[in-house]
């Protein structure tokens, strides 16, 4: 049975990065390409109205946490309804620790947007203009270049006998 490949973080650290970078970089572009595809979500549909099942200080509570949460999207209702019920429950009788963590958590992760792992970017009313007129593969490139030459610093300092720092 073959060995299996080395990542790219292992062969940084035994230095065969280093000496061979040409040989990596279309490995490194095609794990970056990958990782770009899955953070590309499609669109998904809004969140809509309340349940019709809902009582009416449910739907309130519904309205209340969608009018705060604009990021919710139709695979989040069930989450919603939830976080609905706990709501309601927390008002009327007062919930129990373990459902107030997880009233918590459902609220934070609706108000940062990423109830169903979709993260939206923040509209700034004036966004600036990008004078840099770089790729965004250059930048990429420029960005784990630097981590690497942090990299390498750590282990010249922390380990300066083994991994002398070329000249």
């Amino acid at each position: 049975m073959p060995t299996p490949r080395k990542t790219i973080q292992e062969l940084m650290l035994s230095g065969t990065y280093q000496q061979n970078k040409g040989r990596y970089k279309a490995r490194i572009e095609a794990e970056m390409a990958a990782q770009a595809a899955q953070s590309a979500k499609p669109p998904t549909a809004a969140i809509g109205r309340a349940p019709a099942h809902l009582t009416a200080d449910e739907k309130k509570v519904w309205a209340e946490i969608v009018k705060q949460s604009p990021a919710l999207s139709h695979s989040d209702r069930l989450l919603v309804e939830v976080a609905v019920k706990l709501t309601v429950k927390l008002r009327t009788d007062g919930l129990k620790s373990a459902e107030m963590t997880k009233l918590i958590s459902l609220l934070e992760a609706f108000k940062g947007g990423v109830a169903d792992g979709i993260n939206t970017p923040a509209s700034s009313p004036n966004p600036k203009p990008d004078s840099d007129t770089r790729t965004e593969e250059e930048k990429r490139w420029d960005e784990f270049e630097q981590e690497m030459r942090e990299l390498d610093e750590h282990f010249h300092e922390r380990w300066p006998h083994t991994h002398p720092k070329p000249e």
